[in-house]
């Protein structure tokens, strides 16, 4: 399964997330950019989770697929 987003690509951040180890919160709606992609292989069968290092608030943060939404969307047209 290839990944749903690219390097470079605009993001807005679906819901809120506290990141505990870097003492942040990101609220739903922020602007972020995609800077690199770590596919990770979970199990025997091939199954693949990409994880996402996004560039929001002036730190490289660790996002999941379902975390964000391309930007701009039909919502913030």
């Amino acid at each position: 399964m290839s990944p749903k987003y690219s390097i470079g690509q605009l993001i807005v951040v679906v819901k809120s997330i506290f990141f505990y180890l870097d003492n942040c919160v990101v609220l739903s709606g922020e602007i972020g950019i995609i800077l690199d992609i770590d596919s990770i292989s979970i199990d025997c069968g091939g199954t693949i989770v990409h994880d996402y290092i996004v560039l929001i608030q002036g730190k490289q943060l660790f996002f999941y697929e379902e975390e964000m939404a391309p930007y701009p969307n039909e919502e913030t047209k």
